[in-house]
């Protein structure tokens, strides 16, 4: 059990996107391609402190997942859903 969960720490994010879109994968880097602290506020329809609190926190909420990967995937970036503490699929073996 203890060896299953430091795998899972250990992890990296996965890889998403169909390999024509940047991959960002830290917050200050998708909301710097969002137009900032009041371009993600808009884009969310919360405030800019709210974004800025996620910021300090290190993790956007989940319900803000499509809205932002939309709109990133428009202007050519991804992010790993782990961003949004969203636990991707692990990668099948074939």
């Amino acid at each position: 059990m203890v060896r299953q969960i430091a795998r899972r720490k250990n992890r990296q994010p996965a890889k998403s996107g169909n390999g024509k879109l940047r991959l960002l994968t830290t917050l200050p880097a998708v909301i710097k391609e969002l137009d900032g602290l009041s371009g993600v506020a808009q884009l969310t329809g919360k405030k800019a402190q709210h974004v800025w609190n996620w910021k300090d926190k290190g993790k956007f909420p989940p319900a803000t997942f499509l809205v932002m990967r939309d709109e990133l995937n428009r202007k050519g970036f991804d992010a790993p859903p782990e961003l949004w503490r969203i636990v991707s699929a692990p990668a099948r073996r074939e």
